[in-house]
């Protein structure tokens, strides 16, 4: 007797991804990364002391395509036991196409985000500032207690400052005062090497911008360090340090940062979180020379504690 087996209807594509995120534990701290999208900068003007063939060839080694640099972003939110804290906010909806996603996906990772009680914030860049609020006004996590670097607002927030700068910049101090001045009594600002919650210290480090601040979250003996920008796409600023992105206002002094963050970061062999890494941007780095450094990433695993 011949059976021939049932027909079967091709699966239909589920489509995007329901939720992007990577939790992970420092200490007994408890840390969730989450994908926000990506920013599309410009091959062209990516560097500024390369010709873009470089920048193209760069891009081809880890197989992108030449015709942007698809910068990454991912926010921490961090679970101390006593804060429920997010480094970062994301793009919010300035770039709905691409970005904008941190707060539907910190929610697909089980936490609500009118939870968060602190949100620190690293630099004033749309891409780290514009999802505290939404274009329409609504504040996104709206019982956070928002602290910012005072080198930051010192520098956004004066009117000579923006009569001065090039038009390229305008877009951030048009956010960052849409943003902040309704909540200005509201904002608490931190300097250099102050503890803002227990477990979480800032530490200085300019060039991106000119109060650009990363972060070292301590939990019993382990250690990560979130540094922002100190690099910009990693594939690209982190391999080459010594090539000066277009997005760094202060050029100089961003490289200098970068050689003594990356200098600290290998000789303590540090695990640190990149902003604009591969998601979930998080890993070690490993110098390969003088010039050229990795982001070896995080192997992922299932046990918040790490391997077993």
């Amino acid at each position: 007797m011949i059976t021939s087996a049932p027909a079967r209807a091709a699966a239909p594509p589920v489509g995007a991804p329901t939720g992007s995120s990577y939790r992970f534990k420092i200490g007994e701290f408890e840390v969730t990364a989450l994908y926000d999208g990506y920013y599309p900068l410009k091959t062209e003007t990516f560097v500024t002391n390369q010709p873009v063939e470089a920048v193209i060839k760069a891009l081809d080694d880890v197989f992108l395509p030449p015709t942007i640099v698809p910068t990454p972003m991912t926010p921490l939110v961090i679970n101390t036991g006593k804060n429920l804290v997010l480094i970062d906010t994301g793009n919010g909806d300035l770039l709905p196409d691409v970005a904008g996603y941190t707060a539907k996906n910190m929610r697909a990772a089980g936490i609500d985000p009118a939870a968060i009680d602190t949100i620190i914030i690293s630099h004033f860049h749309v891409d780290h500032v514009c999802g505290i609020r939404l274009m329409d006004g609504t504040y996104q996590f709206p019982n956070a207690r928002i602290h910012v670097p005072e080198l930051e607002w010192a520098h956004w927030m004066d009117d000579s400052n923006q009569s001065r700068a090039p038009e390229r910049q305008q877009i951030y101090f048009n956010q960052a005062r849409r943003i902040f001045l309704p909540i200005e009594k509201d904002v608490e600002r931190f300097g250099d090497d102050q503890e803002i919650v227990p477990g979480i210290r800032s530490i200085w480090t300019p060039g991106h911008t000119p109060g650009h601040t990363s972060f070292m979250v301590t939990s019993g003996e382990a250690q990560l360090l979130v540094w922002g920008d100190v690099t910009n796409f990693t594939d690209i600023v982190l391999r080459f340090p010594l090539w000066t992105p277009s997005a760094d206002m202060d050029q100089q002094v961003a490289l200098s940062t970068r050689m003594r963050m990356l200098d600290m970061a290998t000789a303590d062999r540090m695990r640190v979180s990149c902003f604009h890494g591969p998601f979930p941007g998080n890993g070690y780095i490993r110098k390969i020379t003088d010039e050229e450094y990795r982001l070896v990433p995080l192997q992922w695993t299932e046990h918040l504690d790490g391997w077993k």
